[in-house]
């Protein structure tokens, strides 16, 4: 018993001896490795010093060393820089390790810590060659980075610096053109809400805007009143926009269908906001058609929905408009407890009182109110109390005849 004993101490003696005897910077290196490259755990420390090395030198030596020395390093392994060997190489524009990592196998999907692909990098750092390289590797083009961009953004982002030379904007624009023609999508949109054509006017680039054109004119040459509707229904933001942009200006038949009360039907209320900016934008009327049996405003306090309401007000919505039914927002509002709305259709000038055509009675706002009390449960009741008090309501209400 006291042998096993003796024997226990002489091993935690000697456990205690080698870990004090450790190289803290070696302890420092491999803490960092396995930081760095999760999924590579079986690296050397050795290994990864030369891999940097490498790096930092442009030296295609080492690295093939270092592969050759230990041939199980993953190629995708990420390193402290928050980037790959692969991104890495395209950023300092290294091609022959450039070539050499892919041929090892690292993946030209793989991302950084920016979630950027390796043609969003090349992309950003104007590599047209790197675009060149991984056009042949049929990578996928329209992948986004943590910004929303995808690599044609990044490209056409860089033409808004003013500090941006002549030299550098032919440059810029080669690596576009090399995009667009290899099929990125220019109806996808970046961060801000941007598509490609967008970018590239905004951006003045009348080269990329010829041929963004031409592509817009192809796809959309014969848009009809049906396809718009569609695009409505399914919600898709990005081809209305550029529906809208072959077409120049929201034609009348197409506001005849009253898309700004459409859109609001869309189930997503994020991209129903979307398609309403953009219909405001192609100057949809805000008001709706004259024969419309509600107005988008009417439609937006119906469904309860302050954002929409103070988007139509924002635009200047006629608060006053009537549906069908001669009943105007503020009716609409009144029925539905909704304070806020009254708030704010008060705000913008919604009339209190009006003669409802062919009744005995004017619509009376206070009046209304007071009718919505009656066998309210008692939630509806505090709302209605704050109404009342917005519309200045005095004591007993009374119909005022015609």
């Amino acid at each position: 018993m006291n042998l096993k004993k003796s024997q226990g101490m002489i091993l935690i003696a000697l456990l205690i001896i080698c870990s004090c005897g450790k190289d803290p910077d070696q302890d420092t290196d491999q803490n960092k490795l396995s930081s760095y490259n999760k999924s590579s755990s079986q690296i050397s420390v050795e290994s990864w010093k030369a891999i940097t090395k490498a790096l930092d030198k442009n030296n295609l030596t080492i690295l093939k060393g270092v592969f050759k020395t230990d041939p199980f390093i993953d190629p995708n392994l990420l390193l402290g820089t928050g980037e790959t060997i692969l991104t890495t190489a395209i950023k300092k524009d290294f091609r022959p390790i450039r070539d050499f990592i892919l041929e090892k196998g690292a993946s030209p999907e793989r991302t950084n810590t920016n979630k950027e692909t390796p043609m969003i990098v090349a992309a950003a750092n104007i590599r047209a060659d790197s675009v060149n390289a991984l056009l042949d590797r049929n990578v996928d083009l329209n992948k986004k980075d943590s910004t929303g961009s995808t690599a044609l953004h990044r490209a056409l982002e860089l033409l808004g610096d003013p500090k941006v030379t002549i030299a550098n904007r032919k440059n810029i624009e080669e690596v576009a053109v090399l995009l667009v023609k290899a099929g990125a999508s220019i109806e996808v949109t970046n961060g801000d809400g941007q598509n490609a054509y967008r970018l590239s006017v905004m951006n003045h680039s009348p080269t990329l805007s010829d041929i963004i054109r031409k592509i817009l004119d192809r796809e959309y040459a014969s848009p009809t009143v049906e396809k718009f509707k569609y695009l409505l229904k399914v919600g898709n933001v990005e081809k209305m926009n550029f529906m809208l942009t072959a077409l120049g200006s929201l034609p009348p038949e197409y506001d005849a269908v009253n898309p700004l009360v459409m859109a609001q039907d869309f189930p997503d209320d994020l991209i129903a906001l979307q398609m309403e900016q953009l219909l405001l934008n192609y100057k949809a009327s805000v008001n709706g058609p004259d024969n419309a049996e509600t107005t988008p405003l009417i439609k937006a306090v119906q469904i309860n929905s302050k954002a929409f309401v103070q988007v139509f007000i924002e635009a200047l919505a006629d608060p006053n408009k009537k549906d069908k039914e001669n009943k105007s927002a503020l009716y609409h509002a009144i029925e539905n407890a909704n304070s806020d709305l009254v708030k704010i259709l008060v705000n913008a000038g919604a009339e209190k009182k009006y003669p409802i055509s062919g009744a005995r009675f004017s619509f009376n706002a206070c009046n209304l109110s007071h009718q919505q009390i009656y066998n309210a449960p008692d939630e509806k009741l505090v709302r209605l109390e704050e109404i009342r008090k917005i519309l200045n309501c005095g004591g007993r209400p009374w119909w005022s005849p015609l």
